[in-house]
């Protein structure tokens, strides 16, 4: 009887070092392709950061355009007046 209670017992041993490989291993994988997802993500967000630095430009650009064109506006509004003076 103690024959077939050790021998049972290496069997479910053996089962258990064979099953903590497996999960080693397939943990070893999930955590790669985790890895992997991170960097994608990572470089996704390196890449917004860049767009987000656009759009500021860009905004600061519109800014000083119109900013540019209102005071070009008044100016061409004082030389009509000037000009209506004058005449």
């Amino acid at each position: 009887m103690y024959g077939v209670v050790t021998r049972i017992g290496q069997q479910v041993d053996e089962h258990v070092k064979t099953r903590v490989a497996e999960m080693a291993r397939d943990s070893g994988r999930e955590r790669v392709e985790l890895q992997d997802k991170l960097k994608a993500v990572d470089n996704r967000l390196r890449e917004l950061g860049g767009l987000a630095q656009q759009v500021s430009r860009v905004r600061q650009s519109a800014v000083e355009a119109r900013q540019g064109l209102e005071r070009a506006a008044r100016e061409a509004i004082g030389d009509v007046r000037e000009t209506v003076r004058v005449s």
